[in-house]
């Protein structure tokens, strides 16, 4: 089968989980260097802070001209918070 006679949805999906995989390790090396920054200026970070966290890693990904999903932000942010 082709992926010219798969109906667009499907390719679509396909497209976007292929993106989705590609994007993530950038992602997740943002908010990584986010909490990283967070912890040198002394701060104890704790799922409290999660919304402080959020906020520094969308900048970073403002400043890069880079526009991402908030969910896939907020699940890397509790991901490495340890929720």
């Amino acid at each position: 089968v082709s992926l010219t006679t798969l109906p667009s949805t499907l390719t679509s999906a396909a497209a976007n989980f292929a993106m989705a995989a590609f994007i993530t390790l950038p992602i997740s090396f943002m908010v990584s260097a986010a909490i990283a920054e967070m912890k040198a200026a002394g701060a104890a970070l704790t799922m409290k802070d999660m919304g402080n966290v959020m906020k520094a890693a969308m900048a970073k990904f403002a400043a890069a001209d880079v526009r991402v999903d908030g969910k896939v932000v907020s699940d890397t942010v509790k991901k490495e918070l340890g929720a």
